[in-house]
């Protein structure tokens, strides 16, 4: 039995004749031809219920402990961070709600240091006590004390700093990539720049320039926008960033890799990959396999098989050449009709994960299945994605609970998703609240 199926069999109502208890789930009927035998989706505790509704939720598991951070409209759109307790029955904030910043809080992420310290990155409003500028937020979580405290001087970037993504190295460093603008301190507004924190005196130094992507991309390029940064197993570091360029009088969004060199302190481009949209909001996430072999994961515009427009998700991975990135399988999710939020895609992460075995997985939410989550994993016999368990298993209903901001991780061969169940936009509802579930498959 799968050590999940231990800690969550106070959680889930599967057994014969057990009647639901708080945070269960009732088997419900399943569609034989979605139907995987190996396995069965879960939910993983109780709904997080919030003080309004979430944006931009994350989900991450340290160990084998999932963990949630988010903004919460109903706290003045500050964040908050969740743990799910030993138990399985409850979700426990860190810090309690809206601590994780001051102000409005923006696309947070969870790294987990060498000595188990829990930091957490974001982008946060009001955060320059000079001028009211936005900028850089990150904090450190202190378990004796039950609070998130700053890390350093903050803000640590000079201007704004869209869609940061954050990871520690082997030293404890922290390693923070961000959009740089458009009011940042880059030469070119926009661009990426990466930050190293040192984790004790919360001292930052950039990693090569700031806005290091300026000097990689074509002259018709116009910014940057999702960033992703992955740490290898000899701390070497890479960066992702979606490009925006101007072709033909058009926007359009390709996928760009760089590599650092620390002896020398610059980057270099390893490849970029076309996406064929035409809009920003690629929602690009890098991934490095067991081989330390970069994966990358964009949203993208295709056409299904009846030729009706939609969204998929491409899957890249670099060549044996180490040159060139190659795509894994046909592009995913194209039958399902791919969708982001209806309130702001733009803001949206691709969720994608490679398990302890490097199979891809993704997870989104669907048009074709009453715009709830789904998750496929990609299968190298097959050279396709399949499906992993129902596709659509959320509880969706509606206009007024709708499932949005898919959010996967993946811990002991296990797929954790986590999605904001509730209201898709302030006036679909009265009151606008929404409230967090995280499922398995197990």
């Amino acid at each position: 039995m799968s050590p999940y199926a231990v800690i969550l069999c106070s959680t889930i109502a599967l057994a014969a004749g057990a009647a639901p208890v708080h945070g269960q789930v009732s088997a419900r009927p399943i569609d034989p031809e979605l139907w995987d035998p190996a396995g069965q989706w879960h939910r993983v505790g109780p709904p997080l219920e919030t003080a309004g509704r979430t944006m931009t939720p994350k989900i991450e598991i340290f160990g084998t402990t999932p963990f949630l951070t988010f903004q919460d409209a109903g706290l003045e759109c500050r964040g908050s961070a969740a743990v799910l307790a030993p138990s399985g029955l409850e979700w426990v904030y860190l810090g309690g709600p809206g601590q994780c910043s001051d102000h409005q809080d923006w696309w947070a992420h969870l790294a987990v240091g060498p000595n188990q310290t829990l930091y957490r990155a974001s982008y946060e409003y009001g955060l320059n006590p000079i001028d009211g500028g936005n900028g850089l937020n990150l904090r450190q979580f202190l378990p004796g004390a039950n609070l998130w405290t700053r890390l350093g001087t903050l803000p640590l970037s000079p201007g704004q700093s869209h869609i940061p993504d954050v990871e520690v190295d082997s030293h404890g460093h922290v390693l923070i990539s961000y959009q740089d603008g458009p009011d940042g301190g880059t030469p070119v507004p926009g661009d990426v720049t990466v930050q190293c924190v040192d984790a004790i005196t919360g001292e930052p130094r950039y990693l090569g320039p700031a806005g290091f992507s300026r000097d990689l991309v074509p002259e018709n390029g116009l910014r940057a926008w999702t960033t992703s940064l992955e740490i290898s197993s000899t701390d070497e570091v890479w960066a992702a960033w979606e490009q925006i360029l101007e072709v033909d009088d058009k926007e359009v969004s390709r996928a760009a890799v760089a590599r650092f060199d620390a002896t020398s302190e610059t980057w270099a481009l390893v490849d970029s990959v076309g996406l064929g949209v035409e809009v920003w909001g690629a929602g690009m996430n890098l991934r490095l396999d067991r081989a330390d072999r970069p994966y990358l994961a964009t949203f993208s515009y295709a056409q299904d098989s009846r030729g009706i427009g939609t969204m998929g998700v491409h899957v890249f991975r670099l060549d044996d050449s180490g040159q060139r990135f190659e795509q894994v399988g046909p592009p995913c999710g194209v039958e399902d009709h791919v969708m982001v939020s209806d309130e702001a895609g733009y803001r949206e992460i691709c969720a994608f994960e490679l398990d302890e075995n490097d199979t891809p997985y993704v997870a989104y939410r669907a048009g074709a299945h009453g715009k709830k989550a789904c998750v496929r994993r990609y299968d190298a016999d097959l050279n396709d994605w399949v499906p992993v368990g129902v596709l659509g298993f959320s509880p969706g209903e509606g206009v007024q609970a709708e499932d949005d901001y898919i959010s996967l991780a993946i811990s002991g061969g296990v797929p954790f998703v986590a999605f904001r169940h509730g209201c898709s936009s302030a006036d679909a509802c009265d009151p606008p609240v929404s409230s967090l579930e995280v499922w398995a498959f197990f």
